[in-house]
């Protein structure tokens, strides 16, 4: 699971006097920002709550920093996805860019762990298409896809919209990266590593990753 759309809006500059400086730059609805040192990155931990990641990286590039998902730039146009529940960094979209003592303790059975991965997927879905829809592009992509579910076990389910399986098969591929990256990302938090994705259209199985590959996918479809 993977992601692609970028996250817009005006902002004061920021200097924090830290290792790494993140500056904003304000217009009307667009927004350029300094990327951030590595060495911020380094400080974050899951389970920080969001006054403690603004101190450490400043704010989001965004207005709407309140919100529950953040990016952050890093390098090479890429950005770092922080996802919060309420007040608490649950998870991010690459954890070998912030703290290696990354978890936070947390006693929970596997029906609960199941429970609040759903929940992530759930909630960061609804975000992104908040986000599509106010015209940020670098989460079109998650128009395509209803829902995402983890069956607890080593499968995670895509719910497609209709006209999924029309598309190109690039295009396909490009958006079951992103979700294999996302997926990753929420079940690392859970310290589940190995899964299989399957994608459906209208309760109709439409593909799925290829030899336990989640960099190459198989569809009915391919155009």
């Amino acid at each position: 699971m993977k992601l692609n759309h970028g996250l817009m809006l005006g902002l004061a500059c920021l200097s924090l006097g830290l290792a790494g400086t993140v500056t904003y730059q304000a217009t009307t609805d667009t927004i350029q920002a300094n990327t951030v040192s590595t060495k911020n990155f380094k400080q974050v931990k899951l389970g920080m709550n969001k006054r403690q990641v603004i101190d450490t990286l400043g704010k989001p590039a965004h207005d709407k920093y309140e919100a529950n998902v953040w990016t952050y730039p890093v390098k090479d146009k890429q950005v770092l996805t922080l996802i919060f529940k309420k007040d608490t960094l649950e998870n991010v979209s690459d954890h070998t860019l912030i703290s290696s003592k990354n978890s936070v303790a947390k006693k929970a059975s596997a029906k609960t762990k199941r429970q609040n991965i759903n929940t992530a997927f759930s909630d960061y879905f609804k975000q992104a298409h908040e986000y599509a829809k106010a015209g940020q592009t670098e989460f079109s992509w998650s128009t395509m896809i209803q829902k995402v579910t983890f069956d607890g076990d080593d499968e995670i389910k895509v719910s497609t919209v209709d006209g999924f399986n029309d598309t190109v098969a690039t295009e396909k591929n490009m958006i079951a990266k992103k979700i294999a990256e996302l997926s990753k990302s929420f079940l690392h938090r859970y310290n589940k590593k190995d899964f299989d994705l399957e994608f459906y259209e209208n309760k109709h199985e439409v593909g799925s990753n290829k030899n336990d590959s989640l960099t190459k996918f198989e569809w009915k479809n391919n155009n």
